[in-house]
């Protein structure tokens, strides 16, 4: 009887494949969350809001239906504000749109949105933070939240623990598959065709 390699190496480079998604999506997470935490210290600089408005985002799902008629098509709307502020460092002005580095709270029905948007009427002046060395780069809310750091975790551990996991159910196999090859039990070189 030959031995198949074939099935615990593309399952390893299934394994390789979904531990480097989830890795990248650390990485990513990573440094949004650090430029997040930096924020905390950045500088406050005043400002003034430019345009603070309120976008929809209309999708559309299918939902199944328990009845004979089958399935229907519901339209779906998702909320966000359209915000952004102006500042200005040095003599130089720059134009912001960042709310957060973890953007809680700011999406999804439209009061919240609307909720958040009254407090930072047209023409408000607010303070901002600016990266000291990037001015193109400020927000109007400094720091990073733990929620947004469990999301990042959350999502990565969602590739990365399948992908460790069959990484070592396909090491495993393959590791007993070569022990069968020093005991004598199977001779790779032969193939068996026929009964």
């Amino acid at each position: 009887m030959a031995i198949d390699y074939m099935k615990p190496l593309l399952g390893l480079l299934l394994a390789i494949c979904l531990a480097a998604l989830g890795v990248l999506i650390l990485m990513l997470g990573g440094k949004t969350m650090q430029r997040g935490w930096d924020s905390g210290s950045w500088p406050a600089t005043p400002a003034v809001v430019v345009r603070s408005d309120v976008i929809v985002d209309v999708s559309k799902d299918v939902v199944q239906s328990s009845s004979k008629s089958g399935s229907s098509i519901k339209e779906v709307k998702t909320y966000y504000p359209d915000f952004a502020f102006r500042y200005k460092v040095g003599v130089v002005n720059y134009l912001g749109e960042r709310i957060s580095f973890s953007n809680e709270g700011v999406g999804g029905s439209q009061q919240t949105v609307v909720d958040f948007l009254e407090g930072y009427p047209l023409g408000a002046a607010i303070t901002v933070y600016v990266n000291p060395d990037d001015p193109n780069d400020a927000v109007l809310d400094p720091g990073i939240k733990l929620q947004g750091m469990g999301v990042v975790f959350l999502l990565a551990s969602i590739f990365l623990i399948p992908g460790i996991a069959v990484a070592m159910v396909c090491v495993r196999s393959m590791l007993r598959r070569f022990r069968a090859l020093g005991d004598g039990s199977e001779k790779p070189w032969r193939i068996k065709i026929g009964s």
